[in-house]
């Protein structure tokens, strides 16, 4: 019980003392965990060469037209139905806006079943793009049918496993928004680019000098993230609750 109350503590210092029960403090908390949940939305990157690739006269152009079309549609989506629960229900929304909604409510009936198709969709691209990462990371020569469906199996009942043991959608979202997401924004394209630099035999200082900015902005993306994880944590802190009982 000591070390719960004591973790307790520690994680949610920083809410209480580095950003206040103010107004201001208030306001920076709730965006920074607005921003973090958002994150995720917007990762496609591991589909993008597909996408190219199957573009018709896939040229840069007419690929960056597609790319701005299609995030500036979904932030728009995602902005209108973000306002839409917050106006409706304040600060009592849940991590998904469907369950604050009465079981007997055949609108919002139809509406789960919606969510499942899309799900049910677009599940499939994600995990693929895992998938390939996770044999990627370990450097798999042999994929084999026999290789990918064991695979398959073993990353479905890990991430289903999780899914029955973390109760609310949106700490995950925001948890992945602050570490992957910020890796991803911040701390990956500095690392590639200094790479990059650093094979050049002719690299000029200016590109140099950008290789230091880009580094501090990934020091900054580490920050933030750091701070990110701690403010999921105090958001959710009831869940710390259980080891005082």
């Amino acid at each position: 019980m000591r070390y719960c109350l004591n973790f307790r503590f520690l994680l949610c210092a920083f809410e209480s003392n580095i950003l206040p029960a103010t107004p201001w403090g208030v306001f920076i908390s709730r965006n920074l965990q607005l921003t973090l949940t958002n994150n995720p939305s917007q990762k496609a990157h591991f589909n993008a060469p597909k996408f190219f690739t199957e573009l018709k006269d896939n040229t840069e152009e007419r690929f960056l037209s597609v790319v701005k079309a299609s995030f500036g549609f979904s932030i728009a989506i995602f902005a209108a139905m973000t306002s839409l629960g917050f106006l409706t229900f304040g600060g009592a929304c849940s991590g998904v806006i469907l369950n604050n909604y009465a079981a007997t409510d055949k609108l919002m009936g139809i509406s789960r079943i919606a969510v499942a198709v899309s799900l049910i969709g677009s599940y499939p691209l994600a995990f693929v793009g895992a998938r390939d990462g996770v044999l990627d990371l370990f450097k798999v020569k042999n994929r084999s049918n026999l290789t990918l469906n064991a695979l398959t199996v073993g990353l479905l009942t890990g991430v289903t496993g999780l899914a029955l043991v973390i109760p609310d959608v949106s700490f995950v979202l925001s948890f992945f928004g602050a570490t992957l997401g910020n890796a991803i924004i911040y701390v990956f394209p500095a690392i590639m680019f200094r790479g990059a630099v650093k094979k050049m035999s002719n690299a000029s200082n200016a590109l140099k000098r950008e290789v230091n900015i880009a580094l501090g902005s990934a020091g900054f993306g580490i920050v933030m993230g750091l701070v990110g994880k701690y403010m999921v944590f105090c958001k959710f802190k009831y869940n710390l609750k259980k080891c005082m009982l």
